[in-house]
């Protein structure tokens, strides 16, 4: 039996304030859906309401070698996705299997996952190349529509931005979706 379905309202809306998901103008069906992304992803309760420290994080993904690469949301990007070295399923799998949220049953069901599902369902738009001046990394720049409405109901941001840091060789380096149903992943 669905833990959330025999909920209130008042107690899912509570379920993910506490994870720091957003849920205005929603109905019950939609709350119980996103209370079982949410289970699913294994958010936990953040007592003060932030996700994650921002500053800290990037940096922590943009690391090479004690140097810290430019965020890719700084670069200009361009259409021409030529410069991206081939990236397979195998190396986003091998990338995820890094962090403790990730393990071989959960991405066996990869088709599932949240940032899967709205690839497939055309929420990632304007995907774009950066280049660095490093010819040993190359970033790829995209943005998420919300799924929920035309605007983030919290931020009122019309789209999330996501990018990969790739090396010349095809590996991720680090990845960062910026979404709070999408926890992101520092470097490893």
């Amino acid at each position: 039996m669905d833990k959330f379905k025999s909920n209130s309202v008042t107690d899912l809306q509570k379920y993910l304030r506490q994870r720091g998901v957003t849920y205005a103008n929603t109905r019950k069906a939609e709350l119980v859906d996103l209370c079982r992304y949410a289970a699913e992803l294994n958010i936990e309760v953040d007592p003060d309401g932030l996700v994650e420290d921002r500053s800290e994080v990037l940096d922590a993904k943009l690391c090479v070698h004690g140097n810290t690469l430019v965020n890719p949301q700084l670069i200009a990007g361009t259409y021409d996705l030529s410069k991206i070295p081939r990236v397979s399923i195998f190396d986003i799998y091998n990338y995820l299997l890094g962090y403790d949220e990730f393990t071989h049953s959960t991405l066996r069901d990869y088709h599932k996952l949240e940032g899967y599902t709205m690839f497939r369902d055309g929420y990632v738009i304007d995907l774009t190349s950066a280049s660095y001046d490093s010819p040993d990394y190359v970033a790829l720049k995209g943005q998420v529509r919300p799924r929920v409405k035309d605007k983030d109901p919290l931020t009122k941001r019309k789209y999330y931005q996501c990018w990969l840091v790739i090396t010349s060789e095809g590996c991720i380096h680090s990845a960062f979706w910026e979404n709070l149903l999408m926890r992101a992943f520092s470097c490893k």
